[in-house]
């Protein structure tokens, strides 16, 4: 199999049966690819599982933006760090941003057709 090199930053994917298996994995694949993945399912534990992993998703990206906003923040570190490692973090609080932005559309929409 060859490897796809593209970015899905950007993208969004619709998942039919995504709450399970094959369908889970390829979700999963996608939005760590940088996709916003929308995930079609009936009700069922594991499609409130799928929903709760998303949550913890956005959470742990919370968590990274905070971080990265410490650093750059930190007088500190901007003035004694090289020009392209303070780059290189906002570039990373940048990605984050952008991941958050995603996951929140993708936990909307998620919820929209939970709740029509």
């Amino acid at each position: 199999m060859a490897a796809c090199n593209s970015s899905l930053d950007g993208k969004v994917v619709l998942i039919t049966g995504g709450a399970r298996r094959v369908g889970a994995e390829i979700a999963r694949t996608m939005h760590g690819a940088g996709a916003c993945v929308l995930i079609h399912y009936q009700s069922s534990e594991r499609a409130a599982a799928e929903l709760e992993r998303l949550g913890k998703s956005l959470r742990k990206i919370q968590q990274e933006i905070a971080r990265a906003r410490a650093k750059l923040d930190n007088e500190n570190f901007v003035r004694s760090a090289p020009a392209a490692v303070v780059t290189q973090e906002q570039e990373r609080l940048a990605d984050f941003q952008a991941r958050l932005a995603g996951l929140e559309r993708q936990l909307t929409q998620v919820r929209k057709l939970g709740n029509p």
